[in-house]
């Protein structure tokens, strides 16, 4: 684990100013049936990292960490010529759109669709941060540090993860709880992350500092960590 010099670990992920983001764990981007996987894209990363993820959704739902959900919602009404240009007509018509099965979250796993009190934000952009009330909901939260999860690692999660950064938050970056298509890709954004944008951890390692923290509503014995 690297951490950020000044700040231990386990001040990063005071539970008191922590979130946990959830990006883009939805049909057409997990699922074998999904529009990536129907074009080429290989979701066997996703398939392994997601029942990790869900271990750790769980616990922060058990232990009162604050939860906040991304979806990708696309249409005519956000489908801009340069967005459309950079992904292709035929792609872009496909992918996430508003309404459709692929939209909604990852059917093969309940948990992923939010609890009630877990905030959603709908973007249309791969920054959970560009034209969404992200930054202001964290603000009022008073939360400093995100701790990043989700698919697809070198793109939505990596952006997102950068725009937090870029915005002062602690960016606590799960290398066990995201997923992309291709290892390079996963091992290249990793590299990035620790080496510019936060602290490069597993759920393992945060599940473990929390279940020490009297801020947590946890006994005194972590639950078993998926590997």
């Amino acid at each position: 684990m690297e951490t950020e010099s000044e700040w231990s670990f386990e001040e990063l992920i005071d539970p008191k100013h922590t979130a946990l983001i959830v990006i883009d764990m939805q049909n057409d981007y997990c699922s074998r049936k999904g529009s990536l996987c129907q074009r080429g894209s290989d979701v066997s990363m996703v398939e392994e990292m997601a029942p990790k993820l869900v271990h750790l959704l769980t616990y922060c739902r058990e232990n009162g960490i604050l939860i906040i959900h991304t979806r990708n919602i696309h249409s005519e009404y956000t489908d801009t010529d340069a967005w459309k240009r950079r992904g292709g007509p035929k792609a872009m018509s496909k992918v996430a759109r508003r309404g459709s099965w692929g939209a909604e979250w990852f059917e093969e796993h309940p948990e992923f669709t939010p609890r009630t009190g877990e905030y959603i934000v709908d973007k249309h952009r791969y920054s959970a941060f560009i034209g969404t009330d992200l930054e202001i909901v964290l603000k009022a939260k008073n939360i400093k540090t995100l701790v990043i999860t989700g698919t697809a690692t070198n793109v939505c999660v990596e952006s997102t993860a950068r725009h937090g950064a870029m915005l002062d938050f602690h960016i606590i970056f799960l290398k066990d709880c995201t997923a992309t298509y291709s290892k390079v890709l996963q091992e290249s954004t990793e590299t990035n992350m620790k080496n510019h944008f936060g602290t490069l951890a597993t759920s393992g390692e945060l599940i473990a500092m929390w279940t020490r923290s009297p801020d947590t509503k946890v006994g005194k014995a972590a639950p078993t960590v998926v590997s």
